[in-house]
């Protein structure tokens, strides 16, 4: 999973950024938290030599388990991405960002806070951009000074 971890946000990034010329600050925040939602995933599905008694707990796997679905939803904010539907792409990576941070609450804190940080930013983002065109589209009620 280590390799996985490491040359799926490269590979992806080149398709993504490269290829489909996606948003790249979605894209970006997406990618920098792809290798922590795969390793969440991947000790939720006990992929590995980490099983429950050994190194985590019956709660730590029950909540590392949310983080496949996180993943999900990460890959699927993805292929939003790359159909140049960031507005919608980006939301949803907001909450797949918010799923994964709730998924780590018991295992890693550090985890837990950059995928805060990342969801408060991809959310602040779509938030600015939405913000923007609402005021660019405003007709104003009043004739212009001339």
């Amino acid at each position: 999973m280590l390799f996985i971890g490491l040359i799926a946000p490269v590979v992806i990034g080149w398709w993504l950024i490269g290829k489909r010329r996606a948003n790249m600050l979605l894209s970006l925040i997406g990618l920098a938290a792809l290798p922590i939602l795969v390793w969440g995933a991947s000790l939720g599905a006990q992929i590995g030599s980490c099983g429950v008694p050994d190194c985590m707990s019956s709660t730590q796997h029950s909540q590392l388990v949310i983080t496949i679905v996180s993943l999900v939803l990460v890959l699927a904010s993805f292929g939003l991405l790359a159909v140049h539907r960031a507005m919608l792409g980006g939301v949803l990576l907001a909450v797949a960002l918010a799923v994964g941070a709730y998924s780590m609450a018991a295992t890693d804190v550090a985890a837990l806070v950059m995928l805060i940080v990342f969801a408060v930013a991809s959310a602040a983002y779509v938030f600015f951009v939405w913000w923007s065109q609402r005021v660019a589209a405003r007709v104003p009620d009043f004739p212009p000074v001339v």
